[in-house]
C-alpha cells in the first residue's frame, strides 16, 4: 500500500520535474508533499543530488524536508514492487510500471547518502549563502575562515562596540560624537536606543551614502526650510512685517465688544503677544493659538456663536499659527533626527570595522554581500558559470516569506536558465516556487506580497522571452481543515474584501478535502476588566505576583486552562481529547503566553511551555545559574537560599526557615553558608542535605562550565530528573539550552565558570523552541512560530487585540541606496512627506494584520475557539472595530450562530458555529509515551578505564638495536642522509613493479632527480642499480609479483599487546603468508645466524602479528639486503627465540631481550 496520498492533478503539475512552475498554494494543501514529490522525481529523472537546490525559511523547515525525502527512499529500498508502483503513481510517476524504474528507485538513498556535499542541498537561503561565501570570500571581501555570528553574538558585538566608541569618546578624541551621544540618550529611552542603534547597523550601505551633513539633506527630504533653525523661523513668522497683526488687532476689537471674562482674556492674550518683544512673540505663541483652538486643534465654539464677526478671521490666524507651530516642530524633529542619524551612521561604521578585524558577518551581511557578490560585473558571470556546472533545479519555499534582496539572490541564480547560455547549454533547468499572498505575515523581516507578485512576474517575463512554459498552478484545497473551519475563513476573507489583506481582487474560495468532516467555530464571551462578577478563588490564584497583569487577562488565562483540563477529563463532543490536541496561538509573547503556560500547569495540563523566550527567564536555569553563582561565591545567602529550595536541593520553606535562621549577640545576622556548616558539624543537619553543595565547591576550578552543569544534572545528584519533575516537560528545552550555551562558549573562549556567567549575563540569549505533535503536551506559541503547523483544536487567546493601539513600526526613510531608519515620530511632528510613508506603512502592518489572523486560523483541523479581554479603556465592553474578535463575531452570528447560556462551564455561554460531520474519531488515544527508565549505573561516573599500553611497533626494535648490527671500517654518511636515502630506495619497491621493464629505468631515473636531488647523479645511479638489480633477477621476482603488495599498514592484538606498524613487502598466497623487509645499510650478513638481534626482534614481532591475522596460513619471513642484493630466509627456529614477551600485556624491553 502506498504510504502517502495521491496527488491531485493541480499538485501533480506543480512536481513535473520537466517544467518550470510557480504554485500559490493556500493553507493545508500540501504543498511541503508537492515540493518533496517534485524532488524525488528529479532523482528519479537521474538528476544528481548536488544538481538540486531547495530553498526554505526555517531551519526547521528544511530539515523536516530533508527528513520527508530521505525517510520515502530509504522506505523505497524496502518495499514490495507493488507498494513500490503504488509509491511511484501517487507521486505522478509516468514510469512507475518499468521493472527498470522501479531497481533505478531503490538506489537513489544510496546516492543522497553518497552524494558529494553532504547529499541534497536543503537549506536556508541563509546557509546557502554562507555556504556560497565561504566558496568566494576573497571575490566578495571577506576573510577567508569568517565565522557567522548569531543573533545573541550579534548582539553582543554590537553592544561591545557601543561601549568602545563611548569610551573613545570620552577620552577626548570626538567630543562632538560624544554630545550627539549624550542628545539622543535623552530623546529617546534606553530599550529604544538599542533598537535604533541596530536598525543604523542594518542600514550601513544607505546611511554610508549619506551627505556629510545629515540635517540640511533631511530637511530637504521632507520639504522644511534648509538655512535657519527652528527659533529663526519662529523669528521670522512672528515679526509685525510677517504677522497679520492688523487682523489680530481686530479680533481683538471683536473680544474687546463681546463684554464676556473670556472676551477680557482673550483682548488680554493679544495685547500681552503684540506688545512682547520678537524673542517673547515665540514662547507665547502656544498661547495664542490657544483662544482660537480647542486641544483637540477644533475651532473654539466662541467662534461660531458670540464671536461670529471675526470667525474668518480667527480661522486664517489660528491656520497660519497652526502652520507656524508645526513647521517649528518639524524642524525640530528634523534636527533631533539627523543628529540621531549622525550617531547611528558612527555607530554603523564601527560595527563594520569591528566584523572587518574579526572576519565576521551577521545574517543580514550573508544576504546582502551574496546578492553583492552575484551583481558583480566580471566576478558574478564567473560565479554564476561556476554554480550553473552544478545546480541545474532550483526550489523556493515560502516563497512569500522571501524579502526584496532574497529575491535578488535567487534571480541571479535562475535567470540563466532563460538565458540560453550558461556552463550546460544543453542540460534541463528548472525553477519551482511555491508560496501564499494570504501568509505573508513578516513583514518586519522586509516581505511583503508585493515582493512575491514582482518576482512573479519577472520569472514569467523572463520565460516569455526565452519561449519558454512557466506553468501558474493554483491549489486551494484544503487537506487539513474541515468545512466549517473554512466557511468561517471563507466568509471572514470576504467581510473584509481581499483588498484587506493586501491579495488581488480576486474571490478567494477554500475546498475541504474532508468533506463531510465535523467542525466548529466558537466564540466565548469578552472578559471585561470591570466586570463585576469575580471568578472563583483559583481564577485570581497569584494575583500578587502577577499585579502588572490586567485582572481581565488574568480571568481569559484562568479559564482557558479550565476548559482544556475539562476537555482532558471529559472529551469534546464525545471524543477524547489529549494535550496533544490542543494549540493556544496568541499575537506575542509579552504577559499572555507566560501566564497561560503557568495556569495551565496549575491545572496539571502537560504544557510545552512557550515556542520562543528569554534564556534567563526560566525558573529551571535561575536554578541552575544559581547553583553556580553559589560554587564561586558560597557567602551570597541570597542566593544560597534560592539554590536550597528549588527542586536541585529540595529543601521545603519549613526546612529553610529552620535552619537558617541566625543571629549573633548583637542581634545581626551573619552568611548563611557558615551558619550551615556550624549546624552540619554540630549534628543539628543531615550530611547528606549538604552533600550537593560541597560537590559544586570541589568542582569549581577543576571543571569546565560545560562539565559543572552536566554533572549536577546528569550526575548522581540527578538535577535534570528533579527539575522536570518539579517543573514539567517545558523545563527541558532551557536547561539543555543552557548546557549548550555553556559547550559553545567554553569551546570558543576556553574560559571558566565565572568567565562563562559574566558573559551569560551581559547577553541576552533567546530561545527558539521547535513545538510539533510528537510530545502529548498542549502548545502555546505565536502565530508566527506556528507557520508550518496544525492541531484539530485551535484557541486564539488574544483576539481583542486593537492594532490601531499597537506600537508602530519603526518608520524607514527611502533613499537611493536603501532606506535610513528614523526615530519614533509622533503624529502633530510629521510632515506631509513622513505622514504619508507612515500612512503607507499603517497600511501595510493592518494588511498583515488580517493575513495574520488566516494563518491563525488555518492551524485548526476540527475545532477553532475565540477569546479575549478588554481592557478598561474599552468602550461601552465592546471589543475594537479593527480586532480579529469583532470581524470573527460578524461572520459566525451571520452564518446563524446564535449566544448559548452553558452550564458547568468556565464559560457562561459562547457563540457557535456547529456543523455535526459523519467522521467517526472514536477515541483518539495513542500509547503513553513513557520515558526510558535509566539504571543507576547510569548515574555514577565511570570509572577511570585503565591506559592501554603503547603500541609494539616491530620497526622501532630494529632502530632500538641498531647498536647491534657491525659498523663498516670507512666513514658513512650522516644518519639524515642515509634515512633519506633507505626512503627513497623503499619507494623505488614500492613504485616500479607496475612498470614495464624496458620502462623502468628511464622512469625512475626521472623521478629520482626530482625526489631525491640531495644525491649526486653517481648516487642516484647507484640507487637505482641496486633496485633494478632485484627486480629483474627472477629468484626474486615473486616478491614483486600479483599476489604481492607493497608498504602494508597492519595492527594486530596479541596476548593483550597491540602490534602495530607497516610492512615493506607481503605475499599472500593461498596458503601461506611471506613478509619481506627491506634493509638498505652496508652491512649483509652472510648467514641467518649473521642477521643483528635487532632485526629478528623486528620480524619476529610480524610473524606474532601476521599469525594472528591469518591463523589458517603458514607464516614465512625474509630480510631483502638490497645491498648485496641478498634475501635471507629466516627459520621460525631462529625467530622463536627473539618474539616479544607478551605476558601480562606487556611487551618485553629491548633491553632485556
Amino acid at each position: 500500500m502506498s504510504r502517502i496520498n495521491t496527488l491531485s492533478e493541480e499538485q501533480k503539475r506543480g512536481a513535473d520535474p520537466e517544467a518550470n512552475a510557480w504554485m500559490s498554494a493556500s493553507a493545508g494543501t500540501g504543498k511541503t508533499q508537492v515540493l518533496t514529490a517534485r524532488i524525488k522525481r528529479l532523482l528519479l529523472d537521474g538528476v544528481p543530488p548536488h544538481a538540486i537546490l531547495a530553498i526554505t525559511f526555517t531551519k526547521a523547515g528544511a530539515a523536516e524536508m530533508a527528513r520527508r525525502v530521505r525517510a520515502d527512499l530509504a522506505n523505497w529500498v524496502r518495499l514490495k514492487d507493488a507498494d513500490l508502483r503504488a509509491e511511484l503513481f501517487a507521486i505522478g510517476d509516468r514510469r512507475f510500471d518499468d521493472p527498470v524504474r522501479l531497481a533505478f528507485a531503490r538506489t537513489l538513498f544510496a546516492k543522497v547518502i553518497d552524494a558529494p556535499g553532504g547529499g541534497l542541498a536543503i537549506q536556508t537561503i541563509h546557509s546557502f549563502c554562507q555556504t556560497l561565501l565561504a566558496g568566494f570570500p576573497e571575490e566578495a571581501g571577506l576573510s577567508p575562515g569568517f565565522r557567522a555570528l548569531d543573533e545573541a553574538e550579534s548582539r553582543e558585538m554590537r553592544a561591545e562596540v557601543l561601549t568602545d566608541i563611548i569610551v573613545d569618546a570620552g577620552t577626548g578624541r570626538d567630543e562632538v560624537l560624544l554630545r550627539r551621544i549624550h542628545d539622543l540618550a535623552l530623546a529617546v529611552h534606553e530599550t529604544d536606543l538599542h533598537g535604533f542603534l541596530d536598525r543604523c547597523a542594518a542600514s550601513a550601505d544607505a546611511l554610508d551614502h549619506l551627505p556629510s551633513g545629515i540635517s540640511p539633506w533631511l530637511r530637504r527630504e521632507w520639504g522644511l526650510p534648509t538655512e535657519m533653525t527652528g527659533q529663526q523661523w519662529l523669528e521670522s513668522r512672528c515679526s509685525d512685517d510677517a504677522f497679520d497683526c492688523q487682523g489680530l488687532r481686530a479680533v481683538e476689537a471683536v473680544c474687546s465688544g463681546w463684554g464676556a471674562e473670556t472676551g477680557r482674556k482673550y483682548c488680554a492674550v493679544i495685547a500681552n503677544w503684540l506688545s512682547a518683544p520678537l524673542s517673547q512673540r515665540c514662547a507665547l505663541l502656544p498661547e495664542l493659538q490657544g483662544i482660537f483652538l480647542t486641544q483637540k486643534g477644533d475651532l473654539n465654539s466662541h467662534w461660531s456663536k458670540a464671536l461670529v464677526a471675526a470667525q474668518d478671521l480667527a480661522v486664517r490666524l489660528s491656520d497660519s499659527i497652526h502652520e507656524t507651530l508645526a513647521v517649528a516642530r518639524f524642524l525640530a524633529k528634523a534636527d533631533e533626527i539627523a543628529n540621531a542619524l549622525e550617531v547611528g551612521r558612527a555607530f554603523a561604521r564601527a560595527v563594520a570595522g569591528r566584523k572587518r578585524r574579526d572576519a565576521l558577518v551577521d545574517f543580514d551581511d550573508l544576504i546582502r554581500l551574496t546578492a553583492e557578490l552575484l551583481a558583480t560585473p566580471g566576478r558574478a558571470d564567473w560565479i554564476r558559470y561556476k554554480l550553473d556546472q552544478r545546480i541545474d533545479h532550483i526550489l523556493v519555499d515560502e516563497a512569500q516569506d522571501t524579502n526584496e534582496r532574497q529575491w535578488q539572490i535567487v534571480s541571479a541564480l535562475a535567470e540563466e536558465y532563460f538565458a540560453g547560455r550558461g556552463a550546460k547549454d544543453d542540460a534541463l533547468r528548472t525553477l519551482f516556487v511555491v508560496g501564499d499572498y494570504k501568509q505573508a505575515i513578516y513583514g518586519f523581516q522586509g516581505t511583503s506580497p508585493e515582493n512575491f507578485a514582482g518576482a512573479r512576474h519577472q520569472f514569467f517575463q523572463l520565460a516569455a522571452a526565452a519561449e519558454r512554459d512557466f506553468d501558474d498552478v493554483g491549489i486551494n484545497r484544503n487537506f487539513r481543515s474541515s468545512p466549517p473551519v473554512l466557511s468561517v475563513v471563507d466568509g471572514v476573507i470576504a467581510s473584509l474584501g481581499p483588498e484587506a489583506l493586501g491579495l488581488p481582487l480576486q474571490a478567494v474560495r477554500h475546498e475541504s478535502a474532508i468533506a463531510g468532516a465535523p467542525g466548529r467555530v466558537v466564540l466565548w464571551p469578552v472578559v471585561s476588566a470591570d466586570d463585576e462578577a469575580e471568578d472563583s478563588g483559583a481564577d485570581e490564584a497569584g494575583v500578587d505576583e502577577e499585579g502588572w497583569i490586567d485582572s481581565a487577562t488574568r480571568r481569559v488565562a484562568s479559564r482557558i486552562a479550565a476548559t482544556v483540563r475539562d476537555w482532558i477529563d471529559n472529551g469534546l463532543d464525545g471524543e477524547t481529547v489529549h494535550p496533544r490536541d490542543v494549540m493556544v496561538l496568541v499575537r506575542n509573547r509579552r504577559d499572555l503566553a507566560g501566564l497561560l503556560v503557568s495556569r495551565l500547569q496549575a491545572h496539571a495540563v502537560p504544557v510545552a511551555g512557550v515556542d520562543r523566550l528569554k534564556l534567563k527567564m526560566p525558573i529551571a536555569v535561575q536554578d541552575l545559574l544559581a547553583a553556580a553563582r553559589f560554587a564561586l561565591q558560597p557567602n551570597d545567602s541570597l542566593t544560597l537560599a534560592s539554590l536550597l529550595v528549588s527542586p536541585l536541593l529540595g529543601w521545603t520553606h519549613e526546612e529553610l526557615l529552620e535552619h537558617g535562621w541566625r543571629a549573633d549577640s548583637d542581634g545581626r545576622n551573619g552568611p548563611l553558608w557558615p551558619h550551615l556548616r556550624q549546624r552540619l558539624e554540630q549534628g543539628l543537619l543531615d550530611r547528606s542535605r549538604m552533600a550537593p553543595l560541597f560537590d559544586m565547591l570541589r568542582m569549581v576550578g577543576n571543571v569546565t562550565p560545560h562539565r559543572f552543569f552536566e554533572e549536577i544534572l546528569s550526575g548522581p545528584a540527578q538535577g535534570r530528573a528533579k527539575l522536570l519533575a518539579r517543573l514539567g516537560n517545558a523545563a527541558r528545552d532551557p536547561v539543555e539550552e543552557l548546557v549548550s550555551k555553556a559547550l559553545e562558549f567554553q569551546t570558543r573562549e576556553s574560559g571558566s565558570l565565572h568567565a562563562f556567567l559574566s558573559a551569560f549575563d551581559r547577553g541576552e540569549v533567546e530561545i527558539k523552541r521547535e513545538l510539533d505533535n510528537d510530545a502529548d503536551e498542549v502548545r502555546v506559541m505565536t502565530v508566527h512560530g506556528s507557520k508550518g503547523l496544525q492541531a484539530r483544536i485551535v484557541i486564539l487567546a488574544d483576539a481583542t487585540h486593537d492594532p490601531e493601539q499597537s506600537r508602530e513600526r519603526g518608520i524607514d526613510w527611502p533613499t537611493p541606496h536603501g532606506t535610513v531608519p528614523l526615530l519614533s515620530i509622533r503624529k502633530d511632528e510629521r510632515p506631509e512627506p513622513v505622514a504619508a510613508v507612515a500612512e503607507a506603512l499603517r497600511v501595510k502592518e493592518m494588511q498583515e494584520h488580517w493575513r495574520l489572523l488566516y494563518v491563525a486560523m488555518t492551524r485548526a483541523e476540527r475545532m477553532l475557539f475565540v477569546a479575549g479581554s478588554l481592557g478598561k479603556k474599552a468602550k461601552d465592553g465592546e471589543p475594537p472595530e479593527s480586532s480579529w474578535y469583532k470581524v470573527l463575531k460578524e461572520v459566525v452570528e451571520g452564518m446563524g450562530a446564535g449566544w448559548q447560556p452553558i452550564a458547568d462551564s468556565a464559560w457562561a455561554s459562547e457563540c457557535a458555529y456547529v456543523v455535526r460531520g459523519r467522521e467517526p474519531r472514536g477515541s483518539n488515544a495513542r500509547s503513553p509515551q513513557h520515558a526510558p527508565v535509566i539504571p543507576a549505573w547510569a548515574r555514577v561516573a565511570a570509572p577511570q578505564e585503565p591506559r592501554p599500553s603503547r603500541p609494539l611497533a616491530p620497526s622501532s626494535i630494529g632502530e632500538a638495536d641498531e647498536l647491534t648490527v657491525p659498523r663498516p671500517p670507512v666513514p658513512q654518511p650522516s644518519p639524515g642522509l642515509a634515512a633519506e636515502r633507505g626512503s627513497l630506495i623503499h619507494a623505488l619497491f614500492e613504485r616500479l613493479p607496475p612498470v614495464e621493464p624496458s620502462r623502468r629505468r628511464t622512469a625512475a631515473a626521472r623521478w629520482l632527480e626530482k625526489s631525491g636531488s640531495i644525491f649526486s647523479e653517481k648516487e642516484r645511479a647507484a640507487m637505482l642499480d641496486a633496485v633494478l638489480a632485484i627486480l629483474d633477477d627472477p629468484v626474486h621476482s615473486a616478491l614483486f609479483g600479483p599476489n604481492s603488495l607493497p608498504e602494508v599498514p597492519f595492527s594486530a592484538l596479541v596476548g593483550g599487546q597491540v602490534i602495530a606498524g607497516a610492512m615493506d613487502r607481503l605475499i599472500i598466497d593461498s596458503d601461506r603468508v611471506r613478509v619481506v623487509d627491506y634493509k638498505t645499510g652496508h652491512f649483509v650478513p652472510a648467514t641467518p645466524d649473521d642477521v643483528p638481534i635487532g632485526y629478528l626482534r623486528q620480524m619476529a614481532a610480524y610473524t606474532c602479528a601476521l599469525e594472528t591475522i591469518f591463523p589458517a596460513h603458514r607464516v614465512e619471513s625474509a630480510l631483502l639486503f638490497t645491498n648485496g642484493p641478498t634475501l635471507i630466509e629466516l627459520p621460525p627456529s631462529l625467530l622463536a627465540a627473539h618474539k616479544p614477551d607478551l605476558s601480562g600485556g606487556k611487551a618485553k624491553s629491548v633491553d632485556s631481550a
